[in-house]
């Protein structure tokens, strides 16, 4: 079974649930003796009315943004070498469409993903990233849940 999965993708998003998720696309990997892609999709840029780009403030803080995620998302791939083979990426865009493009590009095995907790309200209004990507990938998806910290 592990062995099937040389390609291990796995999505962080730097809150509660990543050292989890990590922890488990780490032990797939290393089982298979396989490869980890350890991936961080930031938000897409935000769109501005006419042709000129935003104010020169707002394109260094998306920026900058975009240098400390992928420091964060590198530092969880240090991390786990040597021992593993893992390399880190940090992408711009629509999470379930950046993460399904990926996973494709990469021919993953598998992916893993946090699910955070939240109310059900929340749920059902937002819906998640691990529902759509059920329907977006044509690929094995393990959801890691969060772990219950307020017991």
């Amino acid at each position: 079974m592990y062995g099937d999965m040389k390609r291990v993708l796995a999505c962080v998003d730097h809150t509660e649930v990543t050292p989890a998720v990590v922890e488990q696309a780490a032990t797939l990997a290393r089982l298979s003796g396989g490869k980890l892609t350890l991936l961080h999709v930031a938000p897409a840029e935000p769109e501005w009315v006419g042709w000129e780009p935003g104010p020169q403030s707002v394109r260094d803080e998306v920026a900058a943004g975009m240098r400390a995620a992928h420091r964060a998302t590198q530092a969880l791939a240090d991390a786990l070498r040597p021992g593993l083979d893992c390399e880190a990426l940090t992408v711009q865009g629509p999470a379930v469409q950046e993460i399904a493009e990926m996973a494709a590009k990469l021919e993953a095995d598998v992916v893993v993903i946090g699910a955070r907790r939240r109310g059900r309200l929340a749920e059902l209004l937002a819906g998640s990233v691990a529902k759509s990507l059920f329907r977006a990938i044509d690929r094995p998806l393990l959801v890691v849940p969060a772990l219950a910290t307020d017991h």
